[in-house]
């Protein structure tokens, strides 16, 4: 971050972290155990000395260490991440932290905030002529409004996501979003119709060999 003068830039980032983490409310922190303790101090001294590609680095190996230790922090950390990202004219790498802080938020139940992150990518992956992100971007904010009970809103968004993923073959997405299709019909009671785009999911994965994705499909 070139932008912080000498002096500020420790006081900038523990306050913007610290921000972060009160907008959550209550998060459960978990200790990390002693086995990275040791390098999340030496990241975290990092991020106060370098610059450039080395914080987007040492941030990104930063979100994965607290992901499940405190999901608050990770997320201060995807907030940072995405201001390097800025700085860097990384169109990508700001799509992929988008994606990564709105999943922090909607795996913990804050719906509401996941799908301000998720507008906001969804409005970045089509300034930046992202596609494949793009198709990620509608199927995660379908499936909040599906966790909601919102068929109508999200069958939208899957129907969005598996146009843009046929138009560019992506397999494996256009697979995903067949499976979210599923999951809707089986929830309102058309189970024929869940039953075939579930298997024409298992079929997408099997072709190209994900494993994950054959096993929930």
């Amino acid at each position: 971050m070139a932008n912080l003068g000498p002096g500020m830039h420790k006081s900038v980032y523990s306050v913007f972290i610290i921000g972060v983490i009160l907008s959550m409310g209550s998060a459960p922190v978990v200790v990390a155990g002693p086995d990275h303790q040791i390098e999340i101090r030496e990241l975290e001294g990092k991020i106060q000395t370098a610059a450039g590609k080395e914080i987007a680095i040492a941030l990104s190996r930063l979100i994965v260490l607290y992901e499940n230790r405190s999901p608050a922090k990770a997320m201060a950390y995807c907030a940072l991440l995405k201001k390097e990202y800025e700085a860097l004219g990384d169109a990508q790498g700001i799509a992929k932290v988008l994606y990564d802080h709105g999943n922090f938020y909607y795996y913990t139940g804050y719906y509401d905030k996941a799908l301000n992150i998720y507008r906001q990518m969804v409005t970045h992956c089509q300034d930046n002529n992202l596609a494949q992100w793009l198709g990620r971007a509608y199927v995660i904010t379908g499936r909040v409004y599906y966790r909601q009970g919102d068929y109508d809103t999200a069958l939208d968004y899957f129907e969005k996501s598996l146009k843009i993923r046929r138009s560019i073959n992506d397999i494996q997405g256009i697979s995903c979003a067949l499976n979210n299709f599923g999951l809707v019909s089986a929830d309102l009671g058309d189970y024929t119709r869940a039953v075939q785009f579930q298997f024409d999911s298992l079929k997408g994965y099997e072709r190209i060999g994900d494993q994950f994705g054959m096993g929930f499909s």
